[in-house]
């Protein structure tokens, strides 16, 4: 569903896991790149318009100045334990503003971020790299 920013609604558009490019050094993982709708950089596959083909990375555009971005897990398989949905399950997760418990409970699922420029971006992803 795409829904036109505003300044009460900033969302622009949304994606799927299984929409996304996967990590060409490891299929496991799969990397989302943002930036301003106008600026897209060489070598990554805008997902929202469904390109795929000869891109190393994911790119999102955000529609507004700043990024505003929610991750949601909407069906989480019971099989997954780390979902966020599990998050208050475990009796040593009873804060859901602390990301530190969040961050222990996904484990390796928790989402890591950095703000950096398109000249930072390269050759190690903004220091996220490597794993």
């Amino acid at each position: 569903m795409v829904i036109k920013p505003d300044l009460l609604n900033p969302t622009y558009d949304c994606v799927r896991d299984d929409q996304l490019i996967s990590d060409p050094d490891n299929p496991e993982y799969f990397t989302l790149i943002f930036g301003p709708i106008d600026s897209k950089p060489a070598g990554l596959c805008n997902v929202l318009e469904g390109e795929r083909d000869g891109c190393l990375y994911n790119w999102i555009p955000y529609a507004g100045p700043t990024p505003y971005l929610v991750y949601r897990q909407l069906v989480a398989s019971p099989d997954f334990a780390e979902a966020t949905l599990y998050f208050g399950s475990n009796p040593a997760h009873d804060d859901p503003f602390d990301t530190g418990q969040l961050a222990e409970h996904m484990g390796d699922y928790y989402p890591r971020s950095t703000y950096c420029s398109p000249q930072e971006l390269e050759p190690d992803l903004c220091g996220l790299r490597p794993w």
